[in-house]
């Protein structure tokens, strides 16, 4: 928490914010230090078995899966969005009826906005 505020702190010019980022920055590496630390301590005195080394693992695939399962529903919303909600509001009568001339193309400003969307140059 110190090293996000020294750094917003830093970034607005503010005179405290460099101090606070360096022993923000200072807390984490000692509390990384520490904690791998005592992770190898722990392996290197044969406290971790088996049963920890599944563990282990079961935790890291477990993780994988759940990044690839974040990944798949970000892109299939954005799929859903694009492909089926998008033109499914310039299609049939009763959505005619409610946003006449939307014609439901990607980039969208969405219906009833009357302004042309431009992307901005590269």
């Amino acid at each position: 928490m110190g090293a996000a505020l020294g750094a917003t702190l830093l970034i607005h010019d503010m005179a405290a914010g460099g101090w606070l980022l360096t022993a923000g920055g200072a807390g984490l590496a000692a509390m990384l230090v520490g904690w791998f630390g005592k992770v190898i301590q722990e392996s290197e005195s044969g406290l971790y078995g088996a049963q920890v080394d599944i563990s282990f693992r079961w935790g890291m695939g477990w993780f994988i899966f759940s990044e690839l399962m974040f990944f798949v529903a970000f892109f299939g919303a954005l799929f859903y969005g694009r492909m089926i909600s998008v033109p499914g509001l310039a299609g049939g009568e009763q959505l005619r009826l409610l946003w006449p001339g939307y014609s439901g193309g990607w980039p969208t400003t969405g219906p009833g906005v009357e302004a042309a969307f431009t992307p901005m140059s590269p």
